[in-house]
């Protein structure tokens, strides 16, 4: 009726606020209250992101660096001793066969 009468798509609009409040208005004009309406998803969204960027660091898993001493270093004495232990734990075995 407003269109067909000559009124504008910005007169219609401003009626119908004019008319209903600005909640009629699928996107309200960014200012004032409505203005949470256009930040608070940036924001959540900005530390949704911080908290998961935390979250990962703090499970990753931390690199260790081994301890063990080069073969060389090893005393003849426990490299002859280890290959004794490891023959009593082989021994078990060979007899179940």
């Amino acid at each position: 009726m407003m269109l067909a009468g000559g009124a504008t798509e910005t007169e219609i609009l401003n009626a119908f606020v004019a008319k209903y409040g600005e909640r009629i208005l699928a996107a309200p004009k960014p200012q004032g209250f409505n203005l949470l309406a256009y930040v608070l998803p940036m924001v959540a969204l900005a530390a949704g992101l911080v908290v998961i960027a935390f979250t990962l660091r703090w499970h990753r898993p931390q690199r260790v660096e081994p301890n063990a001493v080069p073969p060389e270093e090893i005393p003849e004495q426990l490299k002859t001793r280890f290959e004794a232990e490891l023959a009593g734990f082989d021994a078990p075995r060979r007899a179940r066969r």
